[in-house]
């Protein structure tokens, strides 16, 4: 509760001690719902619905990152098959736990597919609980633990490189100016 005093979308972590309750089956399908409701709402119809409510009009884009929602559903998917493949030769309880947690901010980050900025806020929180789950799912695979790493880093500097060329793009920097050419300030500056 410490946290919502920081930042408002720490509310969503209340829900967390709740989850011992529900099974990660029942979360896949709630993130199946939520996924439903968040591309009906990102259609111009649902637009349209989200607009005439004043607190979230603001927010209500049709403006879906494609690039983000394959970033969020191709990572969930390799951790769901990193955790079933697992479970077939080892029942472990904390990736179940942890893989829960990250469904739910799934959940949550599709629900709210028509507001960009309010589905990113959300799953930044989520997002933090890959550096766990993925060393928790691939503790002792050496057979694919290479091609699964190497293929998470290309993946992840292909989406760096993207998020940063995006910053540049929405703060209105020069045309001219680019991820690679930034002129980034380093310690090693004079």
């Amino acid at each position: 509760t410490l946290l919502i005093t920081i930042h408002s979308t720490a509310a969503v972590l209340l829900i967390i001690p709740f989850l011992k309750y529900i099974r990660l089956k029942d979360i896949l399908i709630i993130d199946m719902l939520c996924a439903v409701v968040g591309l009906f709402l990102s259609t111009s119809f649902g637009i349209a619905i989200l607009q005439r409510i004043p607190q979230l009009a603001y927010y209500a884009s049709a403006d879906v990152s494609m690039f983000s929602l394959l970033e969020r559903v191709l990572l969930f998917g390799i951790l769901l098959l990193l955790y079933f493949y697992r479970q077939k030769y080892l029942e472990d309880e904390s990736a179940t736990w942890w893989l829960k947690i990250y469904g739910v901010g799934v959940a949550i980050y599709l629900m709210f597919l028509a507001f960009p900025l309010i589905s990113s806020r959300f799953m930044a929180l989520f997002k933090v609980l890959e550096v766990i789950v993925l060393p928790v799912l691939l503790e002792g695979r050496s057979k694919y633990r290479q091609f699964i790493i190497a293929f998470l880093i290309v993946f992840t500097g292909f989406m760096t490189c993207k998020n940063l060329d995006s910053y540049l793009y929405q703060g209105s920097y020069h045309v001219d100016v680019k991820f690679y050419t930034y002129p980034y300030i380093t310690i090693f500056d004079k």
